[in-house]
């Protein structure tokens, strides 16, 4: 037997994605190729489910296969994201500062990485 759909984890993975590409439920909608609020409907409190052809111009627009925009893939960015919403402001301001250390960090090391890869003077 297959899954059940999670209409919370729909919207986690929506939210994910609308954050990360910096849309507002309005503007998604119509980008998307859907009315204007079907974006803001799917986060309405009664709302139990999605329409497929929602889920599928959605999973499309954000060039995501359907498993993953309807969040039966997991997906360890999504699960991140939803524990970072969950800091307080403090402790998300001390994330991002200790992200932005690690990227510095690793493209550091993948810069000296490339360098030991130059082939010696003959």
């Amino acid at each position: 037997m297959g899954k059940a759909f999670d209409i919370e984890r729909f919207r986690t993975r929506l939210t994910y994605l609308m954050e990360m590409h910096g849309l507002a439920p309005k503007s998604l909608s119509i980008r998307a190729g859907l009315g204007e609020t079907a974006v803001r409907d799917i986060f309405a409190p009664k709302r139990k489910d999605v329409h497929i052809g929602t889920a599928v111009k959605l999973a499309d627009y954000f060039g995501v296969t359907l498993e993953e925009m309807l969040g039966r893939e997991d997906d360890e960015k999504v699960e991140t994201f939803e524990i970072y919403r969950n800091l307080d402001p403090q402790m998300q301001q001390q994330a991002k500062i200790f992200i932005n250390t690690l990227r510095e960090t690793s493209a550091k090391f993948k810069h000296k990485g490339d360098e030991d890869d130059q082939p010696e003077p003959a």
